[in-house]
């Protein structure tokens, strides 16, 4: 695996390790998640990394790897198309995401909600300059 599969797999395992955290904290999240039952695959074809979330009871569990019949099933045709769109670079795994999952579009769009919640926690509005440490 080379340094976007790496990065690919880093990104994917810390927003679906973030959703899980935040979701213990977060009423929005809680919001968003009250009486789901499902799971939600994450994939990169050809051997990249793949994680999922179980919703269920107000909460998510991140777990590496595959599950057998989930609900919602994001896969990215390749490691740079998957790490473009964790980054937030390009939307156009979006179609492809959206077309696979027709059957579901409700709870679609709200796992992309979701993301962005994650992507709020992984990415600081704030940011600090011109900082001098000790004395």
């Amino acid at each position: 695996m080379g340094k976007t599969g790496i990065s690919v797999e880093i990104l994917l395992y810390a927003i679906c390790n973030t959703l899980s955290e935040i979701a213990k904290v977060d009423g929005r999240v809680k919001r968003v998640i009250d009486g789901w039952d499902i799971e939600i695959q994450f994939k990169v074809q050809h051997d990249g990394p793949s994680a999922y979330l179980q919703i269920e009871k107000g909460r998510i569990i991140f777990y590496k790897g595959e599950t057998s019949n989930p609900i919602i099933k994001i896969t990215f045709s390749s490691e740079d198309d998957a790490y473009n769109f964790l980054l937030r670079r390009s939307v156009l795994p979006l179609f492809g995401i959206l077309l696979k999952n027709m059957r579901h579009p409700i709870l679609l769009f709200q796992n992309l909600r979701l993301l962005l919640f994650a992507g709020e926690y992984l990415r600081p509005s704030v940011s600090i300059s011109n900082v001098t440490l000790g004395g």
